[in-house]
């Protein structure tokens, strides 16, 4: 039995002033899908609302967006300085593709995952709006403390790139695995002759490809914390 292709669709919810960073997601996940797609028929999908949706009529924008957009498995937040424009129901559209997400997570946390980034990169002070800017900070309060959201963070696109290499990376290597609610890998179910069988123990001295990945992300924080303590020693 062949194993299906999958397509894990990845909504991206991000105001006009990161523009540049969504320029690098797209070309993050076009390479993401040449490993993946080759090797382990799993592809990610970017739904984003001024690509992919349609023109066309709601209750107001935001919700033809929504219905547009649909059902995905990922939502990929990013912001810096701008919120973006309210909507009836929230802050802004992204806010709104994040409470979306959350309530579903809420639901059904196997269902799908959900990445946040801010930018902490200064502003320019000609495009620097103090109210936008103000919300985002809210924003952010808003998921430390009453949401216990933890989210990522990132100086510049280079940074940025990296930790959606290795996320992105991780996601899609245990999908059907650790989360992906009732979907199971398909080699798992050709050896059981399509019945689920418990996990069996991994060899001590097999290396898999998560494993991989879980260390470059280990190193990768070790490298942070390095490079914040040697700023801190700098700063002293």
């Amino acid at each position: 039995m062949s194993e299906e292709r999958v397509i894990l669709r990845v909504l991206v919810a991000a105001p006009s002033d990161v523009g540049d960073a969504r320029e690098r997601l797209v070309a993050l996940v076009d390479e993401q899908n040449r490993i993946w797609g080759t090797d382990h028929q799993r592809e990610l999908k970017l739904v984003q609302w001024d690509v992919d949706v349609v023109p066309g009529v709601g209750s107001d924008a935001q919700d033809h967006i929504n219905r547009e957009v649909g059902d995905y498995d990922i939502l990929l937040g990013l912001m810096w300085n701008r919120i973006g424009t309210a909507t009836p129901r929230a802050a802004s559209g992204a806010v709104e593709e994040f409470e979306g997400a959350l309530a579903r997570f809420r639901e059904a946390p196997d269902s799908l995952r959900i990445l946040m980034y801010f930018c902490n990169a200064d502003v320019p002070r000609d495009a620097l709006d103090v109210e936008q800017f103000r919300q985002v900070e809210d924003f952010k309060e808003r998921l430390r403390n009453e949401e216990g959201v933890f989210y990522g963070t990132y100086g510049d696109l280079d940074e940025l790139e990296q930790l959606l290499r290795l996320h992105l990376s991780k996601l899609t290597s245990t999908w059907g695995a650790r989360w992906g609610t009732g979907v199971f890998p398909a080699e798992r179910l050709e050896q059981r002759g399509g019945e689920l069988a418990p996990d069996e123990e991994q060899d001590p001295d097999e290396v898999g490809l998560l494993d991989i990945v879980d260390e470059g992300y280990a190193q990768f924080g070790s490298m942070n914390e390095g490079l914040e303590l040697m700023k801190q020693a700098v700063d002293a």
